[in-house]
């Protein structure tokens, strides 16, 4: 199963995406973070079979085979960027995709700031076919990003669900392929929606549009989002989700959402 995560800077993306994390941590075999800010060290501090590997400059020459030996070694792991430019970590999140081809264990693999490790036209191979093709029924794959609009089209037609928050810019919004809602649900610089909106999204019967909440210091302390698949369409509020970890900064598998029964 392919998600996508996604909503303008300062939603809380990496908290919604750290919270799924650990919603999903004892489902699969393993844990791949592609970590681009390097912001999940949280959840290496919580959990003692989770991994912390540096991704330096250098690091993009390193085989898909060589990381499939490390995989191996280390089935939960954080792959936290340190001196990697952004195309060499682009290469490194290739090699590793390539490398999970190689697995036959279950993941959950996250890959934060999918706008430039995955953008368009310039996707890694290896990446595209993890969204369309190797993941079978044992991957979950969250694609984390803010801005929706730069994606590799190929990725987002292939995501199955969506956690999707707060934007801003047009583009982005024009991404959103909202059926059975109207996209301004999305829009950070309104308050409410002037067509009409499904019951599920509604504020105490208002038509309102996602909301972020802040503390008096200006500090995000919670935000709204719309998780939708072909099943189910729901308003979701992060100030519900609790945390065990630090938060700094299908056929196919299914990823648990926090608002799951049981």
């Amino acid at each position: 199963m392919n998600e996508a995560v996604g909503a303008k800077t300062n939603w809380g993306k990496s908290y919604a995406a750290q919270y799924l994390a650990e919603q999903n941590i004892d489902e699969f075999e393993g844990l791949v973070i592609l970590d681009y800010k390097d912001e999940f060290t949280g959840l290496v501090e919580e959990y003692d079979d989770v991994r912390r590997l540096t991704i330096p400059s250098g690091a993009q020459n390193i085989s898909p085979e060589k990381w499939a030996e490390k995989v191996d070694e280390n089935p939960k792991v954080q792959l936290a960027r340190t001196t990697a430019t952004t195309e060499e970590f682009r290469e490194v999140a290739g090699n590793v995709a390539e490398a999970l081809s190689l697995w036959e264990k279950t993941a959950f693999v996250v890959i934060d700031e999918a706008h430039k490790v995955a953008p368009q036209s310039q996707a890694p191979d290896p990446l595209v076919t993890l969204a369309t093709t190797w993941h079978g029924d044992g991957y979950g794959v969250l694609w984390i990003t803010q801005r929706w609009a730069e994606i590799e089209t190929t990725i987002v037609a292939e995501c199955e669900a969506s956690m999707l928050g707060g934007f801003r810019d047009p583009n982005d919004l024009g991404r959103i392929e909202a059926v059975e809602y109207p996209p301004e649900v999305h829009q950070s610089i309104s308050t409410r929606v002037d067509r009409a909106v499904p019951e599920e999204l509604l504020v105490d019967g208002e038509p309102l549009t996602l909301r972020r909440f802040e503390d008096d210091e200006g500090h995000t302390i919670g935000s709204e989002w719309v998780y939708a698949d072909d099943t189910t369409l729901r308003r979701v509020d992060s100030r519900e989700w609790e945390l065990q970890s630090t938060h700094y900064g299908s056929d196919r598998k299914r990823i648990n959402q926090p608002f799951d029964d049981g």
